[in-house]
């Protein structure tokens, strides 16, 4: 019998404007102003309990993306850049319910290629969500490029070896009873031998790839240079269909009820992002 069944969107939104990057490369921006009103009007007419966004680099949109979210009686965190740095970690988590301690927030070491000029890294905290308490981990971690993917690969594993993982142990150690949900763009793509690696290491730690649990093992697609009409216009170079975008659950404590992924587009036909969104309803028990 479940306690509770939350709905859970994790989503890379490639929203540039006003942000770092987008000062030297004007080009990463592209009707963001469209898209992300898209975005709102596409999120207005859903009722999730979690929303995981990446990309949305700019402190400026990042607040607009979360003055949005408290219209609809969403607490929400914006995770930015280093004291040091100008860039930002892209992050913003919207929930509804309450957050216990506070929201922590660890970097990532030794990003390489344009993702240096970023402060990626992991979220992670305890929420209460309709009476059932989970740890939420959100992250977007090293991406890979044409031309260094071997380099970007090797950086992302260490990374995750050293900042992603330690976290999941330590919710594992201290919250052995609260499930646990992993969320966001990993820019692995499933069916890799990094995947295969990934994946095994999560089922170590009790977490399975949910997209896998509810499809009989079939993989699915978030980026989609093939039809989706942003990669084509930001990356001309990208040929393949991939799985980069996940949520990852605790086996123990929850139930993965269904998966899918959404291909939103604005009202002129422009898909909202580069990537797909995955949605996914959940059973807590």
């Amino acid at each position: 019998m479940s306690k509770s069944n939350l709905n859970i969107l994790s989503y890379n939104v490639h929203l540039f404007e006003k942000s770092l990057a987008s000062t030297i490369e004007p080009e990463l921006v592209y009707q963001d102003e469209n898209r992300l009103l898209s975005l709102f009007n596409c999120l207005s007419r859903l009722n999730f309990d979690i929303i995981g966004l990446t990309e949305v680099w700019s402190h400026k949109i990042q607040n607009e993306v979360k003055n949005f979210l408290k219209k609809y009686n969403m607490n929400s965190y914006a995770f930015q850049g280093e004291p040091d740095t100008k860039g930002s970690a892209g992050l913003v988590l919207g929930f509804k319910g309450k957050n216990y301690g506070g929201m922590g927030f660890e970097y990532y070491q030794n990003m390489v290629g344009p993702d240096s000029f970023s402060s990626k890294g992991v979220a992670y905290g305890i929420l209460n969500i309709q009476g059932s308490r989970i740890f939420i981990v959100q992250t977007h971690t090293q991406a890979s490029y044409t031309g260094t993917v071997e380099k970007d690969d090797t950086a992302r594993k260490l990374q995750i070896e050293q900042t992603l993982f330690p976290i999941l142990d330590k919710a594992l150690e201290n919250h052995p009873k609260v499930p646990i949900f992993l969320l966001g763009d990993l820019n692995i793509v499933a069916g890799t031998s990094q995947y295969k690696w990934f994946k095994n290491q999560l089922h170590l730690r009790g977490l399975n790839d949910a997209w896998v649990t509810a499809n009989n093992g079939t993989d699915g697609i978030t980026y989609d240079p093939e039809n989706n009409k942003l990669v084509k216009h930001f990356d001309p170079t990208q040929k393949e269909q991939q799985r980069l975008d996940y949520i990852f659950s605790t086996e123990k404590g929850i139930y993965v009820d269904n998966m899918q992924v959404e291909e939103w587009k604005t009202q002129d036909g422009i898909d909202i992002s580069d990537h797909y969104g995955v949605i996914g309803e959940f059973n807590i028990y």
